[in-house]
């Protein structure tokens, strides 16, 4: 990408605040040498979420679990089944 495309990315990224507890997930990823989703990847992960109003979420990842504490934000807050299955490769 170049030019205003590169700057419309970092806007994007950078528009959305990470909560802390997925930020430190996001350093342990980091530690263990995963390469979690991005905030903007993860924010988008949490509208669909809620969009569709999920009560069961199924994830598979590295095992920093990242992209699973963003789809449990999405989740409605009364309603929190979750299965978070990890495949460690």
């Amino acid at each position: 990408m170049s030019g205003p495309r590169n700057d419309i990315w970092a806007y994007c990224e950078d528009f959305v605040t990470e909560p802390a507890i997925i930020a430190s997930a996001r350093e342990v990823a980091v530690e263990l040498g995963a390469d979690p989703v991005s905030v903007g990847t993860g924010a988008l992960l949490r509208s669909i979420t809620a969009m569709r109003n999920a009560k069961a979420v199924v994830e598979i990842g590295t095992g920093a679990g990242v992209s699973g504490l963003w789809l449990l934000a999405g989740m409605n807050p009364r309603v929190r089944i979750a299965l978070f299955t990890t495949l460690a490769l």
